[in-house]
């Protein structure tokens, strides 16, 4: 298989291209085997005991309305236990789907103050407009009521072109407050990596020494009625002409080499 592959790609793209390819594959493979020589077992990493945290209050308290966004690829549903009520909210139908629709209009979908807790998982950097999307969480979320925001500070392009965000602390400071009508309770930064520029050039050249992180978690308590009056009529498809991706879009499987260019659809082209 590897033996075709290689040889159609000679065809395609000529031995020289093919080389190239093989060069900065064998580079980045070697590279990750380094990085397993300091690595740590990502099991008590501070995102996933973060994510524990909200489970396990989440559980504790019990008989709660549970209201999960994005897991119709995967669901983190058996992780609760003692609901009242779990609904599975969802872009495109599907596996662990109960209703579909947008989350920038979840107070259409769902009455003010009904759930006691609203979760998601790689889902923030997917959505147009995150700032209107709290705004929506605080309407059906009760007074006293926790959302947890699992996503990336650092992270590779996907489901393209449906890819916006990237995060950091800050930023979430920006979004959770006690305007929006949120307390930030927990949060950690985690899933620490180093990023190795793949050209040269001198203000790049230290970029490697600083750690980055690939994901962050934050737990959030709903405090007051968001005292934001956000009017927003912008619409997300009026930015990319697709749907959200029901499967891994072209761009992500694209030529190695065009994707180190930066050129067309490697950077997601609507």
């Amino acid at each position: 298989m590897l033996f075709e592959k290689s040889l159609g790609m000679i065809r395609r793209k000529g031995l020289n291209h093919f080389l190239r390819t093989a060069r900065y594959v064998a580079t980045i493979k070697a590279m990750s085997l380094l990085g397993r020589l300091i690595s740590h077992d990502a099991k008590n990493d501070g995102v996933k005991v973060c994510f524990r945290n909200f489970v396990e209050e989440t559980n504790r308290k019990g008989g709660l309305r549970i209201l999960e966004l994005g897991p119709r690829n995967i669901s983190h549903r058996h992780l609760f236990s003692g609901y009242s009520e779990y609904i599975g909210f969802d872009i495109n139908p599907g596996n662990n789907v109960d209703v579909v629709g947008d989350i920038h209009r979840l107070s259409q979908y769902f009455p003010a103050n009904h759930f006691d807790a609203v979760y998601s998982v790689s889902v923030f950097e997917h959505l147009a407009f995150p700032w209107l999307a709290f705004t929506e969480i605080n309407k059906v979320l009760k007074t006293g009521g926790t959302v947890f925001t699992s996503t990336h500070p650092l992270f590779p392009p996907h489901a393209l072109p449906w890819d916006f965000w990237r995060f950091t602390r800050s930023g979430f400071a920006g979004l959770l407050n006690r305007e929006t009508g949120f307390e930030i309770i927990d949060w950690a930064e985690g899933l620490p990596c180093v990023t190795v520029p793949l050209v040269r050039d001198v203000e790049l050249k230290l970029l490697h020494v600083g750690i980055s992180y690939l994901q962050i978690n934050v737990t959030a308590r709903k405090i007051v009625n968001s005292q934001v009056n956000l009017q927003w009529a912008l619409d997300a498809t009026s930015l990319v002409s697709k749907t959200y991706p029901m499967e891994n879009s072209e761009s992500e499987t694209m030529d190695l080499l065009e994707a180190l260019g930066g050129r067309g659809t490697a950077k997601g082209k609507p």
